[in-house]
């Protein structure tokens, strides 16, 4: 339960006594959704896209 609540905390900007108050099935529900799915594709893209930056100029770096 903790551990959802702060999940949801962190995700949803919601304050953790808010979620500690929350339905454990509603809170896996805003897990399980489309939109949050869709948030995460977007954050591993953006993380991937960050990587490759990185990557970039470490190479130029060791040139």
């Amino acid at each position: 339960m903790m551990s959802l609540a702060a999940n949801l905390s962190l995700y949803a900007h919601t304050p953790l006594p808010n979620a500690l108050a929350m339905p454990v099935s509603f809170v896996r529900k805003f897990f399980d959704s489309k939109p949050f799915g869709d948030w995460q594709k977007s954050r591993e893209a953006e993380q991937k896209i960050q990587v490759t930056i990185v990557n970039r100029i470490d190479k130029l770096m060791r040139a």
